[in-house]
């Protein structure tokens, strides 16, 4: 980095640097100070997270345009050190901002209504901690956008990627969190520790803070964050390398990369066939025309080639396949591993639902006073296995109407997450035939079906 090059930076962005000062350093800070609640922290995290990606995309995107290339190649200063310069200069910006409003809010915190209680001492190391992780948040997003500045020919394409490169990684884990539970019954307890949101360095400032200071400390975010700051040095450095190899020639063309626009039409498509594979095969249409539309933008024009045709239905037939193979193997064998094996201890109760002839008065709902015994759960637990392979032969066919619900087996299963224990519970609805067989075998195998409240 070249000091006279950082001053020129500043001595030409004067009016600008002082527009974002403003806001930041005086009139964001009266804001949320004002606030009194967390909703300050959450002002504070969605403004650095905005200037994380606003002002990489003012600050580096001059790389797309020849004339300040041609103006730069003319300083006494190499690419490299161009690049590195006004990186940092960016990064300066927003961690000055970071620092003075953390600063102010501990000052303040006497009168802010979520960290009033806390003890000076614990509130002064906390304030350490929340600007540590913006800090590092901030340079995160910075370093990716610019890598993809870097790699990117033009504005347009540095801010479509940009944003896609930092929300796919959302997309993709919120996808798969929804086909989980959409196409399974057990399976979902196993993401009972995944927060989708951590997945996005976009969201993953927010949700760090917050774990900081709420009262339990979820290890998974913490090592999202840790990964998060590996690739954020990973893109601090290829970035500067691809920006020494940028040439004057390219910059406002097109970017013909694969792993940009292509990439991003494969795995948001995939991502959208996750969660549309239960819907009607139009909308598979639907996704082939974005899929197309997304690799057009790249070209600028409508690019429709056998190759995209061919690549969106082998995608189309891999979701398909992994669809079919999932319910065939009953979640891959964890289904019902997770309802009858991993859960240390499970509870099964059964309600009886009568159903009011008056339209306008809910059910009456009878509650049996006694706890199955063993041999009353394996009664329930052969229902549950045959339940379990009628789900996923015919989801559908196990549904009941409201109209038409007789009785109810609730299950709570207590899980050992690393000795943090986790109870999980669920109803399944049941109709007047599953009911009355369940009924009758719990009645021969001598429960007493007459105690109830």
């Amino acid at each position: 980095m070249k000091e006279k090059y950082f001053r020129y930076l500043i001595k030409n962005n004067k009016t600008a640097l002082f527009i974002i000062m403003l806001i930041g350093c005086i009139l964001l800070p009266i804001f949320t100070i004002a606030m009194k609640s967390e909703v300050s922290i959450e002002v504070l995290c969605s403004y650095i997270v905005i200037i994380s990606i606003l002002l990489p995309l003012i600050y580096l995107s001059y790389i797309h345009k020849k004339d300040n290339i041609n103006f730069n190649l003319n300083l006494p200063i190499n690419k490299t050190n161009i690049w590195i310069t006004r990186v940092v200069f960016v990064i300066l910006i927003i961690w000055i901002q970071i620092v003075l409003n953390v600063l102010l809010l501990y000052l303040f915190s006497p009168i802010l209504e979520f960290i009033n209680q806390d003890p000076v001492k614990l509130m002064m190391m906390t304030s350490i901690q929340i600007t540590i992780i913006l800090l590092f948040g901030s340079f995160v997003l910075v370093s990716i956008m610019a890598w993809i500045i870097s790699k990117c020919n033009n504005v347009i394409d540095s801010i479509f990627c940009s944003l896609a490169y930092l929300v796919l990684p959302l997309l993709f884990v919120l996808a798969i969190n929804i086909y989980i539970n959409s196409n399974s019954i057990f399976l979902g307890m196993l993401f009972i520790e995944v927060f989708y949101r951590g997945f996005s360095p976009i969201t993953l400032i927010g949700l760090t803070v917050f774990n900081l200071l709420g009262t339990s400390q979820f290890i998974i975010i913490w090592i999202l964050q840790f990964i998060y700051i590996v690739i954020g040095f990973i893109c601090f450095v290829a970035s500067i390398k691809e920006a020494s190899k940028h040439r004057a020639e390219e910059a406002g063309e097109n970017t013909n990369k694969f792993y940009l626009f292509p990439l991003i039409a494969v795995l948001s498509s995939f991502s959208l066939m996750l969660i549309q594979i239960n819907q009607q095969v139009i909308s598979f249409l639907f996704i082939f025309i974005f899929f197309i539309g997304v690799i057009s933008l790249g070209k600028r024009k409508v690019h429709m080639t056998k190759k995209n045709v061919i690549t969106f239905v082998l995608l189309a037939l891999v979701v398909v396949g992994f669809n079919f193979v999932f319910h065939k193997t009953r979640g891959f064998g964890l289904e019902k591993k997770l309802a009858f094996h991993l859960p240390i201890y499970t509870k099964y109760t059964i309600n009886e639902v009568i159903q009011n002839k008056d339209p306008n008065k809910g059910p009456t709902i009878k509650y049996f006073r006694k706890e199955l015994f063993s041999e009353q759960k394996e009664i329930i637990k052969e229902y549950m296995d045959d339940y379990i392979d009628r789900y996923h032969e015919d989801k559908n066919a196990t549904l009941v109407e409201f109209a038409n619900i007789r009785g109810q087996i609730m299950i709570n299963s207590l899980y050992d997450y690393s000795n943090d224990k986790k109870e999980l519970g669920f109803y399944i609805n049941l109709n007047e035939d599953d009911f009355n067989k369940i009924f009758e075998h719990l009645e021969q195998s001598g429960f007493n079906t007459q105690d109830t409240y």
